[in-house]
């Protein structure tokens, strides 16, 4: 009996060991799964935060575009909370292209993640804005897929704005020269095909630069932005105007501004060339009603040059340069003239090009020459002085006469430089004649504007007169009425100091310019040249010979000298004499001559 309790006991025994070697295993198998859910715990929301920093949107979906989570920026982007988010499907958020979810989602797997698609995204509140979506397969069993979504909305606008300063003209915002050809090349496409006529109109401000000078650079920028506005209303009411043509929409004028106060318009489709005749003269009297300016009303011309497609040109290129020659032709006609194509313009314009080119060479080259021609003293008939005068030695055409080339030297500032060295050559000429003991002249120079006006006039006059030795007496310098009166002030001072050294002056071409007296009388220049466009008509013509005793006259009473020019005729030197006329020029004397032809002798 004792023996059988005594195998009882030990038998509990084992089996209390066992039950509490299991419940220990069991605890601290418990506490491993414990740490084991804590970590994946830890890790998921580790996981999370870090899928709610990223600033791209992410959601997970099911097969069918339910949304099974989404991160924190998701639910920013489209303005749900997360609890809102899981009620949704994917089309909510997405414009599936008339796809449903499920082929939606399938076909941008396929696609890829390296070919985001271009989409867009509705938030809340309706509204809408682009993104890239990006979607891929997070498990394939259970059909679940993962959507990255990136907002490139900023990216867009960034993209807009490079666009515009690149192809739009910051000031007026109308389109530049590069996005207007862009969008002409194609209407000319159209217009060959359709047999279609357009026309190209080239329209210049007169006189802007006067605005810019009196009441500053920012008044005339803001009458460039009326300007435009005005143009853009001068054109068909169906025109697109400095935007990218909508699809559906007619699209017959563009306008551009090249810069400065120049523009450009294309008018498409027009059936006679009458239309652009009639879209000129509306651009003329819309631009030229007053502005306003500080207070003040202001009135501006233009000048419209037009070139017609195809008879004017058959690309951009044609139309453009023709219609800018055309241009230039209307202003020389005058404020509010419109003008259309005619190919004997586009010869002109190609031979002032050729002309530029050649004068350019000209300068480097040193390719010019100084003629003289003397002046005689009406009473004694003695050679008293001479006029130096440029004459260019072509290397084609030969000795041209400045009538041919000082137009088109000024216009492209080249005059004050050949002005400059004929002024040195004259002095040049001087020494040499000095040298050579022949009788004392006075020799006169013509002045540029570019010269008279730069700054440092006397001192540079001043270094030639010492450079080459020649007495200051020697040298006249001769001004033009318009070169004094443009400055009047500082023409004054300049003419001050050039006589403190000796120099004589005088007004070339008297009588055509617009002098004012009592400046006149402040300048103290020692001479009046009587312009021979007067000269030429005495003693027969009785106004001319009013004009030439009423000079001579006023010069007397400034103690000034005068000088016929143009004298060419025996009768018009013995005028001259009785009127009191001191000095005679012209062919009757001798014809400008090179210095080593020279006359020195006259007999009348």
């Amino acid at each position: 009996m004792n023996d059988e309790i005594g195998i009882l006991i030990r038998r509990l025994q084992r089996a209390h060991k066992a039950r509490k070697e299991a419940e220990s295993l069991l605890e601290e198998k418990s506490l491993e799964l414990y740490k084991a859910n804590k970590v994946l715990e830890e890790k998921e929301e580790f996981s999370r935060a870090i899928l709610d920093a990223v600033s791209n949107g992410i959601i997970s979906l099911g097969s069918s575009g339910e949304i099974l989570s989404s991160n924190f920026a998701a639910c920013r982007m489209f303005g749900y909370d997360e609890e809102a988010m899981l009620k949704l499907d994917f089309s909510s958020l997405i414009s599936n292209h008339g796809l449903s979810p499920a082929s939606f989602i399938k076909f941008r797997v396929e696609k890829g993640f390296d070919n985001p698609n271009n989409a867009q995204a509705k938030r809340k509140d309706r509204s809408t804005f682009p993104v890239e979506i990006t979607i891929s397969e997070l498990d394939v069993a259970e059909e679940r897929y993962i959507a990255l979504i990136r907002d490139v909305s900023e990216r867009e606008h960034a993209e807009q704005a490079i666009h515009k300063l690149a192809n739009y003209d910051k000031l007026t915002g109308l389109p530049n020269m590069d996005l207007f050809r862009i969008r002409i090349v194609p209407q000319l496409a159209y217009a060959r095909r359709n047999k279609q006529r357009g026309a190209m109109l080239a329209i210049d401000i007169n006189r802007f630069s006067d605005i810019n000078e009196s009441f500053g650079r920012n008044a005339g920028d803001t009458l460039l932005k009326e300007i435009s506005t005005r143009l853009k209303d001068c054109v068909r009411n169906y025109d697109s105007i400095s935007v990218l043509p909508k699809q559906g929409r007619d699209n017959n004028g563009e306008i551009a501004r090249l810069g400065g106060d120049e523009f450009l318009i294309f008018v498409s489709d027009i059936t006679a060339i009458n239309d652009a005749a009639r879209v000129s003269t509306r651009l003329l009297e819309r631009l030229r009603q007053p502005y306003e300016i500080e207070g003040l009303e202001t009135v501006l011309t233009a000048s419209v040059g037009i070139a017609i497609y195809p008879d004017d040109g058959k690309n951009f290129e044609d139309l453009l340069r023709n219609a800018s020659t055309t241009k230039n032709y209307s202003k020389k006609l005058g404020p509010d003239h419109f003008s259309f194509y005619d190919s004997s313009m586009n010869d002109a314009a190609l031979q002032r090009l050729t002309l530029e080119n050649e004068l350019r060479n000209a300068v480097e080259r040193e390719e010019f020459l100084v003629y003289f021609q003397p002046k005689a003293d009406i009473n004694s008939q003695k050679i008293v002085a001479a006029e130096a005068l440029v004459r260019w030695q072509h290397p084609e055409r030969g000795i041209l006469s400045p009538g041919l080339f000082i137009e088109e030297a000024e216009k492209i500032g080249l005059l004050g430089p050949i002005s400059e060295w004929v002024l040195e050559q004259t002095c040049r000429q001087i020494a040499t004649w000095i040298n050579q003991g022949l009788p004392s002249i006075v020799v006169s120079v013509n002045l540029s504007n570019q010269q008279f006006h730069d700054g440092d006039l006397p001192e540079r006059v001043e270094l030639l007169i010492k450079s080459y030795d020649i007495p200051p007496s020697a040298l006249e310098l001769e001004l033009t009425e318009t070169i004094v009166m443009e400055n009047a002030d500082q023409a004054i001072e300049q003419v001050n100091q050039l006589k403190q050294l000796g120099i004589t002056l005088s007004i070339d071409d008297f009588g055509t310019g617009y002098s004012s007296l009592s400046y006149l009388r402040r300048l103290k220049v020692d001479k009046l040249k009587i312009d021979q466009s007067f000269v030429r008509h005495v003693p027969g013509g009785k106004e001319e010979v009013g004009i030439v005793e009423s000079i001579i006259s006023l010069g007397k009473n400034f103690g000034m000298e005068l000088i016929a020019e143009g004298v060419e005729t025996k009768e018009q030197f013995d005028f001259l004499r009785e009127a009191g006329c001191d000095q005679a020029q012209g062919y009757l004397i001798s014809k400008p001559t090179p210095a080593n032809e020279m006359v020195w002798e006259f007999t009348s």
